[in-house]
């Protein structure tokens, strides 16, 4: 049902003066007080809360401001999360703008029996892992704006993946943030807000909810990270240095003695001459 506009339940005008809002106020306050409407008891307390509220919007400044710059949608019935209820084909739901999260369960894989032998093979270690890390990126990647660049990372990969790449994952994903707003976890629909006060506090309560879920979110990936950390086989070494280059490093670091030749007697007999 369209909401009626605050400045006709005072009977004023949208340019009403601060002393034309408390006179409209107190003359409607009048008329549909409960105690001078004891026939008609239900219609005058639903009218006299209307005019509470509508007197409490256009007697603050900052919220006169808000309700008229937002009078257009709340007069149909509108608020700034409808596009995000009815993206979702969801509309008049708790709904997420983009559904509700379907993501996989991160918890259930900080454990041994998430996964059968340390193989690439579907059910392995390494294919369960990698299929993990790879659908949150690419639920990430979904989550960022069109046009916004997204970061490469380093994916898990396979029982192969050297050692540099195994080490430069660990580095991309230890300090893991998600871009998710997690909109699922909101609490109340806050279109069906009565008045702009309840409205604000529904808004308040949501954005707990989705704080809260975040960093759990956040805590349980960086939680996996730190337990295939602990679990994965370590990678195979990296490849020996060609042999001239080992043979200056032994060199260098003293490991092999430099062998100086026996000097020639020719050579003894140059040196003897200077």
């Amino acid at each position: 049902m369209p909401a009626t506009c605050y400045y006709e339940v005072l009977g004023i005008g949208p340019k009403a003066t601060d002393a034309e809002i408390k006179k409209g106020y107190r003359k409607k306050a009048l008329e549909w007080h409960p105690d001078k409407n004891a026939d008609n008891l239900e219609e005058a307390t639903e009218k006299f809360k209307e005019i509470q509220n509508a007197h409490a919007v256009l007697s603050d400044p900052n919220e006169r401001a808000w309700y008229d710059g937002h009078k257009a949608q709340v007069l149909r019935g509108d608020s700034e999360s409808d596009d995000e209820y009815e993206e979702a084909g969801q509309s008049g739901a708790y709904g997420a703008r983009r559904g509700r999260y379907k993501g996989p369960d991160i918890e259930q894989y900080c454990s041994s029996s998430a996964y059968k032998g340390f193989s690439d093979e579907p059910g392995g270690f390494f294919a369960t892992y990698n299929d993990v890390f790879t659908t949150i990126d690419q639920e990430e990647e979904m989550e960022e704006l069109e046009g916004t660049y997204h970061k490469n990372v380093q994916m898990f990969g396979f029982s192969r993946l050297d050692h540099d790449s195994v080490a430069q994952f660990y580095r991309d994903w230890s300090d893991f943030v998600t871009k998710k707003e997690f909109l699922e976890a909101d609490q109340y629909d806050v279109r069906q807000a009565p008045d702009r006060w309840v409205k604000r506090k529904m808004e308040s309560e949501n954005k707990k909810a989705r704080t809260k879920v975040r960093k759990q979110y956040i805590d349980n990936v960086r939680n996996l990270v730190e337990f295939v950390k602990q679990v994965r086989p370590p990678p195979p070494p990296p490849p020996p240095p060609p042999l001239p280059l080992l043979l200056l490093l032994l060199l260098l670091t003293g490991l092999l003695p430099v062998v100086r030749p026996t000097p020639t007697l020719s050579t003894l007999i140059r040196l003897l001459a200077r």
